[in-house]
């Protein structure tokens, strides 16, 4: 499954309840300009200019779980998004990952991975290590 294929498809899942809520004869109008907003921010996400705005957009619309960073799509956001100052829980770094919550203590008593400014680990490390592992 491509990025833009997954991002359609979580998209649709995400606003079917609200779609639902449209009279019938709106419900076309809705999930058409919900798959133009795929192709846009899909296109966006391949441009390096715009990708991080882009991926900042999928982020929110799509409030993803810790798992969903190693799809098609959160690689693809992993790769462009500006996290910087977040944190996730140990607990979510190792699920992000897919680690055990002793090698992410490992990792942040070594200083690999540092602290954010909330206490957590630097979500943006995470990814970067993400990526990192997904090259080699």
């Amino acid at each position: 499954m491509t990025p833009e294929q997954q991002l359609v498809e979580e998209l649709h899942e995400r606003f079917e309840p609200l779609v639902g809520l449209l009279p019938l004869s709106n419900q076309p109008i809705a999930w058409s300009w919900i798959e133009q907003a795929a192709a846009r921010l899909s296109l966006q996400l391949a441009d390096p200019q715009d990708a991080p705005e882009a991926a900042l957009e999928i982020l929110e619309a799509l409030d993803p779980d810790e798992q969903w960073w190693r799809t098609p799509l959160g690689m693809e956001v992993a790769r462009s998004a500006d996290v910087s100052g977040r944190g996730v829980t140990q607990a979510d770094a190792a699920k992000i990952l897919g680690v055990t919550g002793g090698t992410i203590s490992q990792l942040v008593h070594r200083g690999t991975l540092p602290h954010s400014s909330d206490g957590g680990v630097d979500l943006a490390a995470v990814l970067e290590r993400l990526v990192r592992l997904e090259r080699s």
